[in-house]
């Protein structure tokens, strides 16, 4: 129990009224919980929510300028700890980021070379398969792996608010496929949250999983998962009969050397289904402690309480997979969600950058036309080629305007005066950039200021 747990929402969100990110050899998000006389107003399960609600998009690709806002609206990710590791929090924005992309390209917005090692860029694969044959009997079975680096040894952290690892999720349909997770502990003391998904064309025997565990699977826990496997079986590999009813190797694990053909193989069509339960496992992994609660939560959440505001986001964001795409701001090139959007398509990520680009649009335009001008282009001629859809005098008027309005050629009507030509300003009146008034107006400044 925690002081601030009469805090929590059934969403599992502690509404906070500020956030900072205290540095040092540790860097973490330090939150200021809400006052309770600010907030509860009204029953718990009626509690306002935030006004923007954050979705898992925007954790995965948040940037070091976006994260204090983002952590002011979500409060908390991992529970009702004031204080939250920034390790975690980039270790959930990358599962996020990586679960996003997945789902995106089995949704057919991103091509599945996104998730494939590139030689050029040096990157490693986001999903790496390996394909496994029996070169005695021709069966055949892929392995699809995913894994990130995180720390297992927050007592509250990211980590700590997962199922008990190992972890198993079996998906049954045109196939089978059968999904373990787990944390690998590198001998440099790194940890990493692996998630292994063994896919096969027909359901496999308590002796193939077996075998196929004590091959290829090779996590923290495999001894156990091995045994444990052993045990349903009386006799392993010695029970008359038992080693016909592995329908997928056939051999026991001391003669299964050299008996498979083993190779990496590059991701193809026939794989949408297996990154598909990919996906589902991954959301899976952060939705423990979700249970039923028909008097705290609501319709609108399927009536489940939430432990934590991650496993919220992560509920969300598995309603809408089929919607999953995301774009590119055109101005600042951050990634923000487009699902479930209709009408104009949306092009950049806030009304910030949108001004903005308005306004770099405005000012390009004007330079291009400001150097019409200077080449030696008229007004008329200027406006059709950069208003061609618009009215020939509303046109004309624009570029005027930005004409009017360009300190340099004004410096140079004022030479052009002081030096008595006359050729620039009798351009700019004939082309009504200004008008006679106005290079009156000048003329008895300039005398007036020698």
């Amino acid at each position: 129990m925690n002081v601030i747990d009469q805090l929590k929402t059934p969403q599992g969100r502690i509404p906070v009224h500020d956030v900072r990110l205290a540095q040092g050899e540790s860097p973490c998000l330090e939150f200021v919980p809400a006052n309770v006389a600010e907030r509860f107003t009204t029953s718990d399960s009626a509690m306002p929510r935030p006004a923007s609600q954050a979705g898992i998009e925007d954790l995965a690709f948040v940037d070091k300028n976006g994260l204090l806002p983002l952590a002011l609206q979500t409060g908390p990710l991992f529970g009702t700890d004031v204080r939250e590791s920034l390790v975690d929090w980039q270790s959930a924005a990358n599962v996020a980021r990586a679960v996003v992309t997945v789902q995106e390209v089995v949704n057919g917005g991103k091509p599945l070379a996104v998730l494939q090692a590139d030689e050029e860029s040096q990157s490693e694969a986001l999903v790496a398969k390996t394909l496994v044959k029996n070169v005695e009997t021709g069966n055949d079975f892929s392995i699809f792996a995913i894994s990130f680096a995180v720390d297992a040894s927050m007592e509250n952290g990211y980590v700590a608010h997962m199922p008990n690892m190992p972890w198993l999720k079996k998906f049954v349909g045109d196939e089978f496929d059968y999904v373990i997770g787990d944390i690998e502990h590198d001998p440099d003391g790194a940890d990493y949250l692996t998630v292994t998904l063994f896919s096969f064309e027909c359901e496999i025997a308590p002796l193939d999983f077996a075998l196929v565990l004590s091959c290829f699977y090779d996590g923290a826990h495999a001894a156990a998962l091995i045994d444990q496997a052993k045990k349903t079986i009386a006799g392993f590999g010695e029970a008359e009969g038992e080693a016909e009813k592995a329908s997928l190797i056939r051999l026991d694990a001391a003669t299964v050397e050299g008996k498979l053909d083993v190779r990496e193989s590059e991701l193809c069509e026939d794989d949408m289904v297996s990154l598909r339960h990919l996906v589902q496992a991954l959301i899976s992994l952060h939705l423990e402690g979700v249970r039923v609660d028909l008097f705290r939560s609501t319709e609108d959440d399927d009536f489940l309480s939430f432990d934590t505001y991650l496993a919220y986001l992560w509920f969300l964001f598995s309603k809408k997979l089929g919607d999953v795409k995301i774009g590119y701001c055109a101005r600042c090139g951050k990634a923000f969600s487009l699902a479930r959007r209709r009408g104009v398509p949306k092009k950049f990520c806030s009304e910030e950058c949108k001004t903005a680009a308005k306004n770099d649009k405005t000012r390009q335009l004007q330079i291009d036309i400001r150097q019409a001008y200077a080449e030696g282009d008229g007004v008329s001629e200027i406006a059709a080629v950069f208003f061609p859809k618009q009215a020939s005098g509303v046109a004309c008027d624009k570029v005027r305007h930005m004409l009017a309005t360009w300190v340099e050629l004004k410096h140079d009507v004022d030479a052009d005066i002081a030096q008595g030509s006359g050729d620039i300003v009798k351009r700019c009146v004939a082309e009504g950039v200004f008008d006679q008034k106005y290079i009156e107006r000048r003329m008895k400044a300039l005398k007036k200021a020698r």
